[in-house]
């Protein structure tokens, strides 16, 4: 007999986040200094499906970035996590993804992309396409 064992077999979870997975993207201040933590969780493919549908638009219209981005962001986002000793002023906004979305535009586009990188889908593809 020999002492070779069997190669490994790769399955479609190998690839695939598990259940409940989350990552986290720390949040730094216009003075580089940290805010917090927004923790989010992969996407299921329908979720990016529709993400991909909302950024390039149906035939022949033009899709809305800014708005593919909220929706994915509202998908993704689990929580925020301000450093200690801060707490999050919702300014009037009725939950965290809300204020981020409605007050930090800016920020979402950067955890957005962020997420991108994380999870290696791709947003550049799609936009070339309609060009």
């Amino acid at each position: 007999m020999s002492d070779e064992q069997a190669p490994v077999q790769l399955m479609k979870g190998d690839f695939e986040p598990e259940e409940g997975e989350t990552f986290e993207y720390t949040v730094m201040g216009t003075d580089e200094k940290p805010r917090g933590i927004i923790t989010l969780r992969p996407t299921s493919y329908s979720v990016y499906t529709r993400f991909r549908e909302i950024l390039v638009g149906p035939g022949r219209r033009k899709g809305d970035q800014s708005k593919a981005y909220e929706y994915l962001f509202r998908k993704a986002f689990v929580s925020f996590t301000p450093i200690e000793g801060r707490v999050l002023s919702r300014n009037g906004h009725k939950s965290d993804v809300d204020f981020f979305v409605h007050e930090t535009p800016k920020l979402v586009d950067r955890v957005i992309n962020f997420y991108h990188v994380k999870n290696g889908t791709s947003i550049q593809d799609d936009q070339d396409t309609k060009e």
